[in-house]
């Protein structure tokens, strides 16, 4: 429509998420997760009955946030690792729900040797983790993920996986 203009609200939500063991209270895992309205769609930018846009919006980025939170606790006590390696094709622990989707690329990682802080004896800061390659997802199933190896060549079951990082979005 000739001289019509559209107005977004943009709406960033931030919040850290910290994990701790249960039984020492010893810090696990600290993060920072954001939310922009611009991740959430279209969908719930379209006015309620009252004309508030902002109702659905919120909701929407909640429930974003609140997935990303609950992967990355689900990921720090059961990391995403491989489970099957056949050819050029792996099959991974997570399925659907997870925050896997076909053509996401993933680093993977194999353990090294534990690793111990030198001015604590006896602290554990986890185990080394050496590059080893990246795979795409091609299809996510109900428990099992499938993804085929895009780089490196030694990529063994065990090993670990991280999700590379999404583009920024466009400002």
């Amino acid at each position: 429509m000739p001289g019509c203009s559209r107005h977004f609200l943009t709406i960033r939500l931030s919040a850290i998420g910290k994990l701790y063991h249960s039984t020492t209270g010893e810090l696990l895992e600290s993060t920072n997760f954001q939310v922009t309205s611009k991740e959430i769609g279209e969908a719930y930018l379209t006015a309620t009955g009252s004309g508030d846009a902002t109702s659905p919006m919120l909701t929407g980025m909640a429930k974003v946030m609140a997935e990303k939170v609950a992967t990355r606790v689900a990921d720090m006590i059961y990391p995403a690792r491989i489970i099957a390696v056949t050819d050029r094709q792996v099959t991974i622990n997570r399925g659907e729900g997870t925050g896997v989707a076909p053509g996401q690329v993933w680093t993977v990682f194999t353990l090294g040797k534990e690793m111990f802080d030198p001015d604590q004896p006896g602290v554990s800061l986890g185990r080394e983790e050496v590059r080893a390659g990246k795979v795409k997802i091609v299809s996510v199933q109900p428990r099992t993920t499938r993804a085929e190896i895009v780089e490196g060549g030694q990529i063994l079951e065990g090993a670990l996986l991280r999700p590379e990082p999404a583009p920024a979005p466009a400002p």
